[in-house]
């Protein structure tokens, strides 16, 4: 997400962003709790889970350089997702109120989110439709909440 950032938007994120650890299975943040934090995956990999009929099923996996969580910030709604780490994994976290006011002060850097934002959509409307056919969940190396 913040690959095509400039020196000074890149001097922004740096002021705002911290440092999260989590181990193997630990859960970073449950679907519908209030969502306040935005995540980049640094090292290791994160599952995306949804509960559905009282089970939560993994929806995709999130690799290193994946961004999640800013569904609920700009959608101001409750986590559609869960996140449990799939091994130790280094976080970058951005808090949703620092997050926004970066949008506003960098258009472009929103640009890039709408562009963001779109690929979910079609990403998911692909996993229902492949679900709905029974074939198993797609997964895009990109994909992520």
């Amino acid at each position: 997400m913040f690959s095509i950032l400039t020196n000074e938007h890149l001097d922004s994120v740096a002021r705002i962003i911290f440092e999260q650890w989590a181990e193997n299975g630990e859960y970073i943040c449950r679907q519908g709790e209030e969502g306040n934090e935005l995540y980049i995956i640094k090292k290791g990999e994160v599952e995306v889970l949804q509960k559905s009929n009282g089970k939560e099923h993994v929806i995709f996996t999130a690799k290193e350089g994946a961004c999640l969580g800013e569904l609920a910030i700009l959608g101001n709604i409750t986590r559609t997702a869960s996140l449990r780490a799939r091994e130790s994994v280094q976080l970058l976290v951005i808090k949703g109120e620092h997050f926004l006011a970066l949008l506003k002060k960098y258009p472009d850097i929103s640009i890039q989110m709408l562009g963001l934002m779109v690929e979910r959509i079609l990403n998911a409307e692909r996993r229902s439709k492949n679900e709905a056919h029974g074939v198993k969940s797609y997964q895009h190396p990109n994909d992520s909440l």
